[in-house]
């Protein structure tokens, strides 16, 4: 079973200077987190672009918890929640 995935550039970007992901956005420890995931390059697999960044579950999981949280709470419609 899987326990990561390959960090597409979009991920990599928000992350980058200037992207959507400042660092006060995030905690710092997730922020170190995914920074050291994305800093190491893994060869092997059958991509022929090189070695690829991945990154774990539990990462993708609390990054996207943490988004979730900071989100304004919207009120749904009836029987939509």
């Amino acid at each position: 079973m899987a326990s990561s995935l390959l960090a597409g550039e979009r991920l990599v970007r928000a992350l980058g200077p200037g992207g959507e992901l400042e660092p006060e956005q995030l905690p710092r420890k997730l922020r170190a987190e995914l920074e050291a995931a994305l800093g190491k390059k893994h060869t092997g697999g059958d991509s022929s672009s090189g070695p690829q960044r991945l990154v774990s579950f539990r990462l993708i999981r609390d990054l996207h918890h943490h988004l979730r949280e900071r989100e304004p709470r919207t009120s749904c419609p009836a029987g939509e929640d």
